[in-house]
């Protein structure tokens, strides 16, 4: 795509809870709760990104084979 609309935007920000917001809780914890949110959401998003990779793959793989056969 050449431009993504605010719909996509959006879909993306809910998809990766980035308009979640948490209240400070005290004694500065929210800090570690924010990091390990963060790491969550990485981890998360590298692991989407890894099962898109692999699904790009396949699909490569299955063209090169029936050309092959051909």
């Amino acid at each position: 795509m050449r431009s993504v609309s605010p719909d996509i935007i959006d879909d993306i920000a809910t998809d990766f809870r980035l308009g979640i917001q948490t209240p400070a809780i005290e004694g500065g914890k929210s800090d570690e709760l924010d990091a390990r949110k963060a790491a969550q959401t990485l981890l998360e998003l590298y692991a989407h990104l890894q099962a898109e990779q692999r699904r790009e793959d396949d699909v490569r793989t299955g063209v090169r084979l029936r050309v092959s056969e051909q």
